[in-house]
């Protein structure tokens, strides 16, 4: 069944494979533009706010359904083509915004974080979304890729919201080193069986290192040397890790001797640039759980008497902490622990005189703002950061200050 119909002639029986013609009001969390229509929240893909589009219903759930853009009726001014055949094909879900000029891309997300302050954390802000260090194309920054190997032995990616694989032998969003033909030739040569995910890596020299062959990735981040696992999280964009280390030594104001907590500080990379802000007699402890981030944690930092390396859930672990005076946040995408026993009640405990929070979502961080004003904290200030270009993920840092110091 196809039908193609506009505002009140929508009516609940909207099915997949359906057709309609929406007005896109505002974008949503999660790579999708906003449509309303008889009754029906529809996620669209591949519009851009203000435009009248055709859509096909690719899902429906009660009141939701999610919809692909297939025709542009009215065109934003700040469409585009897309660079990439696999976006344009919809072969490929790696990326969502490349059919956008990268300038609206990021007046977008700032869009973003604001609107989940003000839904979650009924906090009103002013928050622009920033480029990472040198980065004006939005193109080739992506350092780090996990595949999927396909029952031919050659590296696939998922489209969006699909099992189904599609073979890959380019990417524009890829660090220009990693060439995916010679790497497909490298994997029909391999022992890797089909199904198994596939990471590629390129390090700070730009070789490139491949999982099941190359064990250790060097990144280096001003001057510094970060010979890690290449399991082990690092941030993909090429110049994230320096964006990000200039905004903690920024905003932190650090002091001699201080006790400093850097949470799910994963290889520490902020640890080795706080460690020497905090002076001889200050101390930073690192607290991580991946098992890949705390081997090359201990290796970096073995014989460091300034540098405590901690292994185990960070819920846990800061309630053996008995004094900090700052806190570095950078947890998952799920956030922090909140609740009576969760992290942000240890802080009430420790009573830290700055928090700064690096987060990958926008939504989680509003949630835990609102916790930690309500346990006595107030946001001094919050960045947004388009370390994902083309994609749909935005970093934010917001810095908070115990109320009354």
């Amino acid at each position: 069944m196809s039908m193609q119909a506009t505002g009140d002639e929508i009516g609940r029986s909207v099915a997949v494979g359906d057709r309609l013609t929406l007005d896109i009001e505002r974008i949503a969390h999660g790579g999708h533009f906003i449509a309303h229509a008889q009754g029906l929240t529809i996620f669209v893909r591949g519009a851009i706010k203000g435009e009248r589009i055709v859509a096909e219903v690719t899902q429906v759930k009660k009141k939701i359904a999610w919809a692909e853009t297939i025709e542009v009726l009215t065109s934003s001014p700040h469409r585009r083509e897309a660079p990439c055949h696999y976006f344009r094909e919809r072969a490929c879900g790696g990326c969502d915004f490349q059919h956008i000029d990268l300038a609206f891309q990021r007046e977008l997300k700032a869009e973003v974080v604001a609107d989940s302050f003000r839904r979650i954390a009924q906090m009103e802000i002013e928050v622009e979304c920033l480029p990472a260090h040198g980065d004006v194309s939005g193109l080739h920054w992506r350092t780090r890729m996990d595949f999927t190997v396909t029952p031919s032995k050659r590296l696939a990616l998922h489209p969006h919201r699909s099992d189904s694989l599609t073979e890959i032998t380019s990417c524009l969003i890829a660090h220009e080193e990693m060439d995916l033909i010679s790497i497909n030739a490298s994997v029909e040569r391999s022992k890797i069986r089909p199904w198994e995910r596939f990471r590629v890596a390129v390090d700070s020299d730009s070789k490139v290192r491949l999982s099941g062959r190359d064990g250790t990735v060097e990144m280096k981040v001003e001057k510094k040397s970060f010979p890690i696992s290449i399991e082990s999280f690092w941030q993909p964009h090429l110049s994230a890790a320096s964006t990000l280390v200039d905004q903690v030594m920024e905003l932190l104001n650090m002091r001699e001797g201080d006790h400093l907590l850097d949470l799910y500080g994963g290889v520490g990379l902020f640890t080795a640039f706080l460690r020497d802000a905090v002076g001889e007699t200050g101390k930073v402890t690192l607290i991580e759980s991946d098992p890949d981030a705390i081997a090359d944690a201990k290796r970096i930092f073995s014989g460091d008497r300034r540098v405590k390396v901690s292994a185990g859930r960070v819920e846990q672990k800061i309630k053996e902490i008995e004094s900090c005076d700052l806190v570095l946040l950078d947890p998952p995408r799920s956030g922090v622990a909140v609740g009576p026993n969760g992290v942000i009640a240890e802080f009430q405990r420790l009573r830290p005189r700055e928090i700064l929070y690096i987060s990958c979502d926008p939504a989680t961080l509003a949630r835990d703002s609102k916790a930690l004003v309500e346990a006595g904290y107030e946001m001094a200030l919050i960045r947004a950061f388009d370390l994902f270009p083309m994609t749909e993920h935005i970093e934010s840092v917001a810095k908070f200050i115990r109320k009354g110091q």
